[in-house]
């Protein structure tokens, strides 16, 4: 059997440290929450196909080895703790939400049906930690309110008329109404809650885009992780011409995160397919590409 390995980066306000956590399962997906994280992994023997969520309560030296898991049906493409780290959202690849309370017991909080296809990306804004949205291989957009009691949860807003795998939906940070995505089709687009069905904006990027991140100190700012290993930063005040490109990596980057380090200083880490991870800083007075840590290979 294969032994696939992890390397989990946790940032605090002090320091950052670097943990290797392994396993026999394809991790898919990692998030951060303090000294807490969770990882979604898939496994594939033969024709059968299924996942686990593992939750470390503290990783640390003298804790990494203690985990709560919880076994899935199906492949986890992503898992994402709510800004408060009251919830953890996870989503599988039979296109289902689960929904669990974010401490040891990972207690149950429901499942919700929400794509025909694998769930590409979750993301919640940064004003309202009962609201999530979704995006998926079936090109549909879904935006919910995990504190409805409505039977089924239906969207909130929901988009189901593009014809293209979507990578990733992320909230602004200043207007939680406002979100942008990306897909396969090469488009960044931005829409408004408060638009039903209206694109608000959209620019052809010339190639695919694998993550998009909201600029935590601008709100009129995006980056977008590119195929080709390129960072670009864009005014979608004005899409037609980048304000920055920067290729980072050699191949094409699955993520963009954001960590908040307090006082206005912000950390963005990129990855990409060449299994190399990018630190990058965003301060008031900086560029939103200022270089912490050349890429590293892990």
């Amino acid at each position: 059997m294969n032994e696939f390995h992890s390397f989990i980066w946790v940032p605090n306000k002090m320091a950052s440290e670097l943990f290797f956590v392994h396993d026999t399962l394809q991790v898919d997906t990692v998030d951060v929450q303090l000294q807490s994280v969770i990882l979604g992994l898939s496994r594939l023997e033969g024709n059968i196909w299924g996942g686990e969520l593992h939750y470390f309560p503290c990783l640390s030296e003298l804790h990494v080895n203690e985990r709560t898991v919880l076994t899935f049906n199906c492949g986890i493409s992503t898992a994402r703790f709510s800004r408060g780290g009251e919830l953890i959202a996870v989503a599988c690849d039979d296109g289902n939400l689960a929904i669990f309370s974010g401490n040891n017991s990972l207690e149950g909080c429901g499942s919700i049906s929400c794509h025909d296809d694998i769930i590409s990306s979750i993301a919640f804004p940064s004003c309202n930690n009962s609201y999530i949205g979704t995006v998926g291989w079936d090109g549909n957009i879904k935006v919910l309110d995990l504190q409805s009691k409505a039977p089924g949860i239906s969207p909130i807003y929901s988009n189901e008329y593009l014809d293209c795998i979507l990578n990733d939906i992320n909230f602004s940070e200043i207007n939680s109404s406002v979100f942008a995505t990306v897909g396969q089709d090469g488009f960044i687009r931005t829409w408004d809650m408060r638009v039903a069905d209206v694109c608000n904006l959209i620019s052809n990027l010339g190639q695919t885009s694998g993550c998009v991140l909201w600029d935590p100190l601008d709100e009129f700012g995006v980056l977008v992780g590119l195929d080709d290993g390129s960072i670009r930063y864009y005014d979608t005040r004005f899409f037609a011409t980048p304000l920055i490109e920067q290729r980072i990596h050699h191949s094409r980057i699955r993520r963009l995160r954001l960590f908040d380090r307090g006082s206005g200083d912000f950390t963005i880490v990129s990855v990409s397919e060449d299994t190399s991870c990018a630190v990058l800083g965003r301060t008031l007075k900086g560029s939103p590409l200022d270089c912490i840590a050349s890429p590293t290979v892990m």
